[in-house]
């Protein structure tokens, strides 16, 4: 940390950027003189302090409870004033003694003592509800259940949903018949063969493809290895042109070069 680092001067970008602004404003007679908008938002306003966060609260609470059990905790920092902190991923932060056991793991022989009262490690296959004289059933049962009204996230959501429908003048409407009609994506109304049958023409040249090999005793693709082009080598343009006298090359020019062809018009 706390090396030096060398100043190579302005960056060859800037420079640039400023040469041409200066030619800009020469051609133009004019000095570029941006202003920044006035912000229309509200700044420097008193901000009410209503005390620690709540998670924070927890958090200093659940530390005095550790420091409490396990003595004071006291973080150190690294070289680069990274805190040092016990990580999950750490092996010294579990405990391998063979009489432990965490009390988060569930063992076999611990699932074989019993089994959750309302239903079975497969499932709730062994009742619906659990009998009354079931002495592992809940000790109370059909209690009265408070109704709070609705969770507040879902009031704050149908809140800004009225605000905004009284905003923009529109009602939303969703699920009914008549969005479900209006909204609806009448591509879906056609049912697309993703698996069409080939077409004749196909067929009767993929049959002769077949028969040619079975005859030849070689595939397509072999076949297509075995031969080179005339013109162009395995490896791309052996020569730009064949010449008259390449008789006994390995790769012998076509039977006829140079040979008229008709013109016929347009495709």
């Amino acid at each position: 940390m706390n090396y030096v680092v060398p100043n190579f001067g302005v960056d060859q970008e800037i420079l640039d950027h400023d040469s041409n602004l200066a030619k800009t404003e020469e051609q133009l007679k004019k000095k570029f003189d941006p202003k920044l908008k006035e912000d229309e938002h509200p700044t420097d306003y008193k901000v009410p302090n209503f005390g620690v966060d709540q998670d924070m609260k927890d958090a200093t609470a659940n530390i005095a409870m550790a420091e409490e059990a396990h003595g004071p905790w006291t973080p150190k920092q690294d070289a680069n004033g990274v805190w040092i902190v016990p990580q999950p991923i750490s092996a010294s932060s579990y405990s391998y003694d063979a009489g432990h056991v965490d009390h988060y793991v569930q063992l076999d022989e611990q699932m074989n003592m019993g089994s959750d009262p309302i239903g079975s490690t497969l499932g709730i296959t062994q009742y619906l509800l659990p009998h009354y004289k079931d002495p592992l059933a809940p000790a109370v049962m059909d209690y009265k259940v408070p109704n709070f009204g609705a969770d507040p996230e879902v009031t704050g959501v149908m809140g800004s949903l009225a605000i905004a429908e009284e905003q923009l003048k529109h009602k939303l409407v969703m699920g009914t018949p008549e969005s479900q009609a209006k909204w609806h994506n009448v591509a879906k109304n056609t049912l697309y063969d993703y698996q069409p049958e080939l077409e004749d023409d196909i067929k009767t040249t993929w049959k002769h493809i077949d028969a040619a090999q079975e005859s030849l005793g070689v595939t397509f693709e072999d076949a297509n290895l075995l031969q080179s082009d005339p013109i162009q080598g395995s490896v791309g343009g052996q020569y730009g042109h064949p010449a008259p006298n390449l008789a006994k090359a390995e790769h012998p020019p076509p039977a006829a070069i140079d040979y008229p062809v008709p013109q016929l018009g347009k495709d």
